[in-house]
């Protein structure tokens, strides 16, 4: 370990994170690790618990302090983020910041976690885009296409109600004699 600690070159970090045989060599090897790029890979490419640890170490990157996220304005830094993190509250937080609509359909509709998916979804309200997502999930995620489905359902109850609303009001207007049952 204390020769871990004095290697500078990432190549032989990375050598000893995948090939060395003791688990707590290749965990403080890849404590040593602060490549950005190098720790998106591992996170990707190492089994649990080390994958855990990578993705630890990029979250802390990419976020040192979970009260630092209302100071990013990068949505591509914020779904990182998200993907990273297993606390659901700093994971909504995150999503809920990404400004670009667009960017939040194409995660609801094919981000690889599935409380991505969803939190993505909860931050679209335009009836348009519900109703395409909506089509995206079908038989692909259940969660979101639930989502979808309750807000649309609920948008299309609300114009009945005001269609009815505006009906009862034109018929009022064209038989006067109606007005004196409607205040009776």
């Amino acid at each position: 370990k204390t020769a871990i600690d004095e290697l500078d070159d990432e190549s032989i970090l990375i050598d000893l994170v995948h090939n060395d045989p003791a688990p707590e060599v290749r965990a403080h090897a890849l404590s040593r690790v602060t490549g950005s790029e190098t720790l998106d890979k591992l996170c990707e490419s190492l089994a649990p618990p080390l994958k855990h640890q990578a993705r630890a170490q990029r979250l802390n990157q990419l976020l040192p302090a979970p009260d630092q996220l209302s100071s990013i304005s990068d949505d591509a830094t914020l779904v990182r983020i998200a993907s990273l993190c297993d606390d659901p509250e700093l994971l909504a937080a995150s999503i809920m910041q990404v400004r670009n609509v667009q960017t939040r359909m194409e995660l609801a509709g094919s981000h690889p976690l599935a409380k991505v998916r969803l939190c993505a979804a909860q931050g679209i309200e335009d009836i348009a885009l519900l109703k395409e997502l909506m089509q995206l999930s079908k038989n692909r995620d259940k969660s979101v296409f639930r989502l979808c489905k309750e807000r649309v359902d609920q948008h299309h109850a609300i114009e009945k109600e005001t269609a009815e609303r505006a009906q009862l009001l034109q018929a009022l207007a064209v038989y006067p004699g109606l007005q004196a049952l409607g205040h009776a």
